[in-house]
């Protein structure tokens, strides 16, 4: 029996053995892979910002985004962290502009180059061009069409086009050629041929005038070369310039050069065009027309220099012959205020001769090389003497320092303090000879400001008494036509709060109205209480004096009060809004009323919905509407002119700071997917209900309560017998005959439900319980509610009953403990141990 044992034993080691030698295998060859790849990313070879912009521009046009750039990156040969890699530098070239608002969809290396955004901005339309006016060399073809008219003492208008032969036609007259004259050529041709019909257009003193003009330039067609964003031939009008014809192929590359923009004819170079002109003055030669088949070049750029910092266009700029560095800052628009004019900073980072070192405005452009950088300092004002003055004075701004100035000087020369100004608590922000910053807080109900002296490159803020404390007001809630917030006035009354309030309702007519107010602070916490009788005529209403801060709830009269009411839907006969008495009716009382249920209806499964709301809601929702009803008030052109303007302006900013705060919340939870929202009461169609839905156009969130109507009908006192509030819904679902089967089963379903199948059963019919199912924890949810759990004894589950409309859920086992490798090979060396052992025991009997 021994011998049975040890051999028993030694051959559960071998398999504690090859089983640990599984979990092992894996882990190793995992670590070897991770240590490869971090191998691998540190050897990815970054791109430079030209081969980057590059690529990044002709992605974008193919359609691809910065999620799917990977994918085309990968099937280029690029591994997926190299992929990953590129598209962070992609976001870091797109984010190195800052503070540029970007509408052209260039990328931020593009928005540099000066003029190449003018070619991005929009659509054009090539039907404007002939309103733009004609060049007196435009030479007449096929096609041009004028117009004549004659005024004076005779009036007479003549339109015509030039036909294929060249040709024009006048009445009385006949045909004639103009093809191939200019504009002044050809009125005067045809000035001398209307002159045989109208002899009044001849002679020194003509009584007849004439005017033409070209009302429609032909067609031709030009090519477009080179370095362009879409190269190619264009029908355009012949009367347009070089820059029309270039935005018309999209414009140059970020390679393309805009100062030596190249016309040929006949295979001849016929001029040479330089578009900054027209970019940065708005100057354009008109001196060249086109003609049929001419063709434009565009060249790649030969130089181009950044200029950065103090200069009004920050950008890069093409060379072409400038004199200086200043011709290239007065491209740029010319020195901020602030420059530093004697020191600019010249940066060589391309070729073998790096350097930085500083030049004048007048270095010659010819020595500069392509890819520098001049940058233009800015000249810091810390040692210039000034004082800042902000806040609550006439004339806030920056103030020259004087010797022994003192604050009293500071705050005349800025004008004296507001009306609101928060005198007890003037902030003197200052600087220790350490540099240290210090507050000195001055008080002007007890301090002589002229005793008080301001150093250089201070800072005075004068406090408002607006924003240091909210304006007084009064709430009025309740039976009333605008409830809220309200300013208060001295000497106001609850009448004059009835009446900003526009009036009360009907039910408060005879009722009563309550004033609540804090006890004074010598007195305990807590608050008084005045009740004020509502009359019929409310001129003899009590005349009550309020005080900040008061809250009066105006009471309704319990015999004019308005009727409460719920929503029945579903599976009754008779649906829809029933007068109950709150908390008074009854589940069973009010179903008696809808005639009776539907054969479809499910009675085990009726849902009861009633509004709810935390207290952060109703906290948030009170300070926002405090604010909101005050901003209405005051903008309520009735009573213009009832605050200061200080006090208008001070409301409207703080209802519209916190309206702008609820607004970014309200984006951010719903991009979170804190909202969920259903189209309208209409969709209570089915027993997995969501717990917010929007009623009326605005989202509401509903408590949702199980009742099962069989147990009310077998006992009328029962829990599910509950007494009904004003605002619920109550729904009766119809019966579906189907069990869902849901959780970790390997096909979640739906199935038919029968008397004769069990748990097991069902979760059969969803394909049986996966590896992972947690079966101890599973459970059923009945359509009232109500949720039944697994019970487990040892090995042994007692699974609950099945009934129809309910849901069967399977859960996952949480996820295990991860693998301890040195308790593995602790393991490891105590059984080899504990099997030699056995074995030299086993050897010396």
């Amino acid at each position: 029996m021994n011998y049975k044992f040890l051999k028993g034993v030694k051959r559960l080691s071998i398999l504690i053995l090859f089983f640990l030698s599984l979990l092992i295998r894996p882990a190793i060859t995992i670590a070897q892979q991770r240590s490869g790849v971090n191998q691998f990313e540190n050897e990815i070879q970054l791109l430079s910002e030209e081969q980057l912009n590059t690529f990044w521009t002709n992605a974008k046009r193919s359609g691809y985004t910065l999620r799917t750039v990977p994918v085309l990156l990968q099937e280029s040969g690029y591994s997926y962290n190299e992929a990953l890699n590129i598209v962070e530098q992609i976001k870091i070239l797109e984010q190195s502009t800052i503070g540029v608002t970007n509408t052209s969809g260039l990328s931020a290396y593009e928005q540099k180059i000066f003029g190449l955004s003018l070619f991005r901005e929009q659509n054009f339309e090539f039907t404007n061009f002939n309103y733009l006016p004609t060049p007196e060399n435009y030479q007449l073809g096929v096609g041009d069409q004028l117009s004549v008219v004659l005024y004076g003492e005779t009036d007479a208008n003549y339109t015509f086009t030039i036909n294929k032969e060249g040709n024009v036609s006048l009445p009385f007259i006949g045909p004639f050629t103009l093809k191939g004259l200019s504009l002044e050529a050809a009125r005067s041709l045809i000035k001398q041929k209307l002159t045989n019909n109208h002899a009044g257009l001849a002679g020194p003193n003509p009584d007849i005038f004439m005017d033409m003009t070209l009302t429609n330039s032909r067609s031709i067609t030009i090519s477009i070369l080179g370095e362009v964003s879409e190269p190619g031939a264009y029908s355009i009008p012949s009367n347009i310039s070089v820059f029309n014809v270039l935005y018309r192929a999209g414009g140059p590359t970020t390679k393309g050069t805009l100062r030596k923009v190249k016309v040929y004819r006949n295979n001849r170079l016929l001029t040479e065009v330089d578009l900054y002109k027209f970019i940065s003055e708005g100057v354009i030669d008109n001196s060249t027309s086109f003609k049929d088949q001419d063709v434009i070049v565009l060249d790649t750029y030969e130089k181009r220099v950044e200029l950065t910092g103090g200069v009004r266009n920050p950008g890069i700029y093409e060379i072409n012959g400038e004199g200086s560095v200043m011709d290239l800052v007065d491209l740029a628009g010319g020195f901020e205020p602030g420059a530093d004019t004697t020191k600019l900073v010249l940066r060589r980072l391309n070729g073998a001769s790096q350097f930085i070192s500083s030049v004048t405005t007048d270095f010659p452009s010819e020595k500069l090389n392509d890819g520098d950088v001049i940058n233009i300092d800015l000249i810091q004002d810390y040692n210039v003497d000034r004082i800042e003055v902000t806040g609550a004075v006439n004339q806030p701004g920056f103030y020259s320092y004087t010797e022994n100035m003192t604050l009293n000087d500071l705050l005349s020369a800025a004008g004296g303090l507001r009306d609101d100004a928060f005198e007890s608590r003037i902030s003197v922000f200052q600087q220790e000879n350490n540099l240290r910053p210090m507050l000195v807080a001055v008080n002007l109900l007890k301090d002589d400001p002229s005793n008080f002296s301001i150093d250089e490159r201070s800072t005075v803020f004068v406090p408002s008494v607006l924003e240091v404390t909210e304006p007084s007001y009064i709430n009025i809630e309740g039976s009333v036509v605008r409830s809220g917030q309200i300013p208060f006035f001295q000497g106001m009354t609850a009448l004059d709060a009835i009446i900003l309030a526009d009036g009360i309702d009907d039910t408060a007519i005879q009722g009563k109205l309550e004033v609540v107010r804090n006890k004074s602070l010598t007195q305990n916490v807590g608050y008084d209480y005045f009740l004020i009788d509502i009359p019929s005529d409310l001129n003899k209403i009590e005349e009550f004096e309020l005080q900040p801060r008061d809250r009066i709830f105006v009471r309704d009269n319990w015999l004019n009060q308005s009727e409460k009411t719920i929503t029945i839907q579903g599976e009754v006969e008779q649906p829809g809004k029933y007068v109950v008495n709150p908390g008074v009716t009854r589940i069973s009382d009010v179903i008696e009323r809808t005639g009776s249920f539907l054969n479809t209806a499910n009675l085990n499964g009726l849902k009861l919905y009633r509004l709810t709301k935390t207290i952060d809601e109703e906290n948030d929702s009170s300070k926002f509407d405090r604010r909101k009803s005050i901003a209405e008030f005051v903008n309520d052109p009735r009573f213009e002119g009832a605050v200061s303007t200080l006090q208008y302006d001070a409301s409207n900013n703080a209802f519209n700071r916190l309206k702008n705060d609820r607004t970014v919340a309200l984006r951010r939870n719903q991009k979170n997917g804190k909202t969920l929202e259903s189209d309208s009461i209409g969709v209570l169609n089915n027993f997995k209900l969501s717990k917010s839905f929007v009623i009326d156009k605005e989202s509401t969130e509903l408590l949702e309560i199980g009742i099962s109507y069989e147990e009310i009908q077998i006992n009328p006192n029962s829990q599910y017998n509950v007494t009904l509030l004003d605002g619920d819904i109550l729904f009766i679902p119809p019966k579906s005959a189907l069990v869902e089967i849901d959780g970790n089963v390997f096909r979640p379903t739906q199935a038919i439900f029968r008397n004769d199948k069990s748990f097991k059963d069902y979760v059969e019919t969803a394909g049986g319980f996966k590896r992972r199912s947690d079966r101890r924890r599973s459970y059923i949810e009945y359509s009232n509610g109500e949720i039944k759990r697994v019970r487990s004894f040892l090995f042994l589950h007692f699974y609950p009953v099945v009934e129809t409309d309910s849901r069967i859920i399977i859960p996952e086992k949480p996820p295990g403990a991860t693998i301890n490798y040195d308790r593995v090979i602790s393991l490891i060396t105590t059984t080899i141990s504990t099997y030699l052992l056995i074995e030299a025991v086993s050897n010396n009997r």
